[in-house]
């Protein structure tokens, strides 16, 4: 993948290390995380999370996709909190970590309809990153995955 210029999504993983890990083995490959690397319920972050998080941060060549919140906070079917405060304990602590060069939006959709609505699911976020700037919300919602993909745009 590195050779071709291309990315890796993972996801579901349960041991992050193994991610960060890749990573300073391949600098060159372009790695992103998604769904917050199944962070669960953000009131109650587990140190395992944190941990294989923050040494994936680390290595500048991993990028995170923050989506799959609601789903994965534990809440009943369709009733995922759409308060951006309730998620903040991982938000913040993603962008403690990563910045604002490394995060990426992501909706999870269809599958975030387990968790809440689409417009649900983008309060959440567009509450957290517009808070951080029109630079930090212009990086979150498209250049950094630019960076992470390297699409092409097209006209």
């Amino acid at each position: 993948l590195a050779d071709l210029h291309l990315s890796l999504d993972v996801n579901g993983l349960p041991d992050l290390s193994i991610v960060a890990a890749l990573a300073a083995k391949i600098p060159e490959l372009r790695i992103v995380i998604d769904h917050c690397g199944g962070c669960g319920d953000p009131q109650n972050l587990k140190q395992g999370w944190k941990d294989g998080m923050a040494l994936c941060a680390k290595q500048k060549n991993v990028f995170t996709k923050v989506s799959g919140l609601p789903e994965q906070s534990g809440a009943p079917e369709g009733k995922g909190s759409t308060d951006t405060e309730h998620y903040r304990p991982v938000l913040d602590f993603l962008w403690d970590r990563f910045g604002p060069d490394r995060l990426i939006y992501g909706s999870n959709w269809p599958v975030s309809d387990r968790g809440t609505s689409y417009d649900g699911v983008f309060k959440i976020v567009s509450g957290y990153f517009s808070a951080k700037g029109t630079e930090a919300c212009e990086k979150y919602f498209w250049q950094n995955s630019l960076a992470a993909y390297q699409w092409v745009q097209r006209k």
